[in-house]
């Protein structure tokens, strides 16, 4: 906890405008890490359900294709290596 101590110390210091300005800069902080974090959409399958159902899209005949999901994502990694080992040549 020093840098806490070395943070407070350093606060108190300060005119209490700029003590004001600290404060709004950790508040910047904090929301500009919540805003990088990953967020979940939807938490189980009747959010889902009720998403599409607000964007009025048609799923009733989808079914899941396993094998074609496995292509396009190897076709993904593929383009993706091909694109890094590519910045080394």
């Amino acid at each position: 906890m020093r840098r806490l101590a070395d943070i407070e110390r350093e606060a108190e210091a300060l005119p209490a405008e700029e003590q004001a300005e600290v404060l709004d800069f950790i508040a910047f902080l904090k929301k500009k890490r919540l805003s990088q974090s990953p967020k979940k959409l939807f938490q189980t399958p009747e959010e889902i359900e009720t998403f599409l159902r607000s964007v009025a899209i048609d799923v009733s005949d989808y079914r899941f294709d396993r094998e074609e999901a496995n292509v396009r994502l190897n076709d993904v990694n593929s383009n993706a290596i091909a694109q890094e080992y590519g910045k080394f040549i």
